[in-house]
This record gives C-alpha cells, structure tokens and sequence, in this order.
C-alpha cells in the first residue's frame, strides 16, 4: 500500500464510509464505517476488509480511525479497481471494556 502518494489520499474523503452503527439485543451500540466498493454489483462477491483499532482508538465520533492511512488508501479509486472490498472500520465506545462485552451465538 506505500506506492500510493499522500497526495492521493487527500482526493479520498472519510465521506465515503458510511455512517453506521450495530446494535446488540441487550441494546449496546459500536459505531463503525463502512466502505462499499465503488463498482459494486449485488450479483458478486467480494472480500470484506476489517480494520480494528486498539485502545488508542476507542470513542464516540466514528472519524478517527477512519482518518488512518490504511482505511483511506485501501479506499481509492486505484486500490479498488485492483482488488474491490468492502472495508468496515469499527469503534469501541470509551466506556466498553472485555468485561462488559458478552459473547453471544444468538447475534
């Protein structure tokens, strides 16, 4: 992914991740971006992309982890016209911890 200039990256928006949430059965909400790709046909398949941050990248305004070089360059046009995916970018609110997080089959 370095092949791609800086210069490149400021063409590619944070705007084109949409803004979504997922909400669990016992009502808790992560916040996440999600990226479709540009040539998409609901008759295709394509690889899904999964960024996860670390503990740095906890908080509530679904941007910062976005702005990182590897979602926005994983995002341009050039990249996706070699290899298409969506790209979901979540974030753990700052109040989550592994305690509070329950795993779940039914979800």
């Amino acid at each position: 992914m370095s092949n791609i200039p800086m210069e490149k990256l400021k063409e590619v928006s944070i705007n084109i991740y949409a803004e979504r949430d997922f909400r669990s059965m016992r009502g808790d909400k992560i916040n996440y971006r999600l990226f479709i790709p540009y040539d998409y046909n609901p008759n295709t398949s394509y690889p899904l992309v999964l960024f996860h941050h670390g503990a740095g990248g906890r908080g509530n305004d679904n941007i910062k982890n976005v702005e990182g070089p590897c979602p926005l360059k994983c995002a341009t046009p050039e990249r996706q016209a070699k290899n298409s995916a969506f790209i979901i970018v979540p974030q753990i609110p700052f109040n989550s911890n592994k305690k509070n997080i329950q795993k779940s089959s039914k979800q």
